[in-house]
């Protein structure tokens, strides 16, 4: 049996987000610590099939899965949002140069599945054109982020990520990828002191470490695909419940020869 270690954010909502560190970017949120538990070991099962698909290392298939906490840390933001600012622990450890190579091939492969994930969608909708555009724009409330305006936060957040290190401040998929590897030929270079220096950023409070911006950054990209995924759901729902209204008003107008 396989046992991994949880950090848990506690929120002042009171809801929960479960990360498991030795798997960057595997997390469940929940209303309930309890909850985010319940749902991990099947996160976990979702994401070493992530690890064997893209060809790298996975304990067996059938390995039954047990979590363990570790830390609870209780943050002044809401968890329900999608806010998450601990350093964890393991967060903390000097980071190898064995250990960054693989973390960039989490990120080559995490943006490989946002370009397939949006390229798939493109074909769907029959390309770029006023149903596809109409899709992305698309939002479910107010609050809520449409498809285009979360592939544009995941965007900005590249550069904001790199800036917790260095201190400094288009409808083609293809150019994410672009960014993506601008971002890991940056972090290749990162010195033996950058990969175990902790750092507090100017623009605020969090501690930061080569090791967080990697997990934070991957976590990122899962979540905000979790996000477009729930916005297309609720698209379809929609629009499934246009096309009903309009069979029952046409079935109730009279016919022209009655």
């Amino acid at each position: 049996m396989a046992v991994y270690e949880v950090a848990l954010e506690v929120g002042e909502d009171g809801w929960c987000m479960a990360q498991v560190p030795e798997l960057p970017g595997c997390f469940t949120k929940a209303p309930t610590q309890e909850e985010a538990l319940g749902l991990l070991p099947a996160e976990i099962a979702d994401y070493l099939q992530w690890l064997r698909d893209c060809g790298e290392k996975a304990p067996p298939k059938n390995e039954p899965i047990e979590v363990k906490v570790m830390e609870t840390f209780h943050i002044p933001n809401e968890v329900a949002k999608g806010a998450t600012s601990a350093a964890f622990t393991h967060d903390l450890k000097p980071l190898t140069k064995k250990e960054l190579e693989w973390y960039l091939r989490l990120l080559l492969h995490s943006r490989s599945r946002l370009v397939a994930y949006l390229e798939k969608l493109e074909k769907e909708f029959g390309g770029w054109g006023e149903e596809f555009f109409k899709l992305l724009r698309w939002r479910p409330s107010e609050e809520s982020r449409s498809i285009l305006e979360n592939v544009y936060h995941i965007f900005t957040a590249e550069a904001w990520y790199l800036a917790r290190l260095a201190k400094e401040p288009v409808k083609d998929w293809e150019h994410y990828e672009v960014l993506r590897q601008l971002t890991i030929d940056r972090l290749r270079r990162l010195t033996p002191e950058e990969r175990r220096q902790k750092s507090t950023h100017p623009s605020g409070a969090q501690v930061w470490t080569a090791r967080k911006v990697m997990r934070r950054a991957l976590w990122h990209e899962r979540y905000h695909i979790r996000l477009m995924e729930q916005v297309l759901q609720k698209y379809r729902a929609q629009a499934e419940s246009h096309i009903h209204k309009k069979k029952n008003k046409f079935r109730r107008q009279p016919s022209k020869h009655s």
